[in-house]
């Protein structure tokens, strides 16, 4: 993190880029003396902190807003890493930036849990002068696909999880729709199921770093969406869960309507991008995304995909069979949940009302 910060002020541009998944703090002070950093850095660091007394923070300890920006950043108390890096530009002005593994400037966020000290520290989690020490981050084993794809189960079912949740969703018809109302209700949803042959082709694009689609001969009847965020060090759990649910809100952000069919005006609105979504619910089935058609395309009955940190970026790929966004055909086919599943399949928990086979 602290190298990160060190590559983007090397230049003194004084501004912020997306981080992605980590929050960032920055601030610039002219004036003399700067030969000896310290005393300014410890200046900066308290007026980020300092916000709270100016601005206070309600009993219930959420972010407000923009006003206690850096100081929700600092007090944040998911965040566990931090990486900083100062320069002085010209002599007379010096830049510091902070990045933080945890955003701490989500409206409406608790910032903290009121308790005792260390109280609330997860299982077994010593406590060092009232704070809870990180345990060693374990995501798991590898053991339903190769592991040389980087993945573990754990992110796996991930994926598939906020997948069949969102595609859950828009079955019941619970999904929100920018075009009016809510998507209408899916009459054969298919519930997803993790393809390793598909995690290995999304691998081999996410591994080329090249932001882009593959091209469609490499994946004949394969969709596919992709992801990317600037953190080219981006935890890659969160990450499958932000670039799913970045896809599936292109239908609250965008919108398709109660036709629900996958049309040449909606595949070319301008920057109103649906695709993402509408592969996710496929009845065949902060850079950021190509495509939520393929999550929801009705037809479509597993997924796989690659997460890969490249230099410049973190490379979210999933690949999904079979593919959706067929120009004129229905995203999904509209009626009661489960009303229509093809013969041989079951309704997926009562509350999830998805087809399975």
């Amino acid at each position: 993190m602290e190298k990160r910060a060190q590559d983007h002020i090397k230049t003194c541009s004084g501004g912020l880029v997306n981080f992605g998944s980590w929050g960032a703090n920055t601030m610039s002070m002219g004036g003399s003396g700067l030969t000896n950093p310290r005393p300014a850095i410890e200046r900066i660091l308290n007026m980020w902190w300092g916000k709270v007394q100016q601005v206070g923070l309600g009993n219930d300890n959420k972010y407000p807003g923009p006003a206690l920006y850096t100081f929700g950043n600092m007090v944040n108390a998911e965040a566990t890493e931090i990486g900083c890096a100062y320069k002085v530009c010209g002599g007379n002005r010096m830049q510091v930036l902070c990045l933080y593994n945890e955003i701490g400037y989500m409206t409406g966020m608790t910032l903290y849990e009121t308790g005792p000290a260390c109280t609330g520290c997860s299982k077994g989690a010593p406590c060092d002068n009232g704070l809870c020490v990180k345990p060693k981050r374990n995501d798991g084993k590898s053991a339903e696909c190769p592991a040389d794809s980087g993945l573990t189960d754990r992110i796996r079912n991930k994926i598939l999880d906020v997948h069949n949740e969102l595609r859950s969703l828009t079955a019941r018809g619970q999904a929100k729709d920018a075009a009016g109302g809510f998507a209408p209700k899916a009459a054969a949803m298919k519930k997803l199921k993790y393809d390793c042959s598909l995690e290995k082709l999304a691998t081999a694009h996410a591994k080329t770093c090249k932001w882009g689609h593959s091209s469609p001969n490499t994946r004949r009847g394969i969709g596919e969406n992709i992801y990317a965020t600037t953190n080219n060090q981006a935890d890659k759990l969160k990450e499958a869960e932000s670039a799913s649910r970045s896809w599936f809100g292109e239908l609250a952000k965008f919108g398709v309507g109660q036709e629900n069919v996958f049309t040449m005006a909606l595949a070319n609105r301008p920057g109103k991008v649906v695709g993402h979504y509408t592969q996710v619910s496929y009845f065949g089935f902060r850079i950021h995304c190509l495509r939520r058609v393929p999550m929801v395309w009705q037809k479509t009955s597993a997924i796989g995909c690659g997460i890969v940190n490249c230099p410049t970026m973190t490379y979210v790929v999933c690949n999904y069979k079979q593919a959706g966004n067929m120009l004129g055909d229905p995203i999904y086919e509209k009626g009661e949940p489960c009303s229509k599943c093809p013969a041989g399949d079951k309704c997926a928990q009562t509350e999830e009302k998805l087809c399975l086979l």
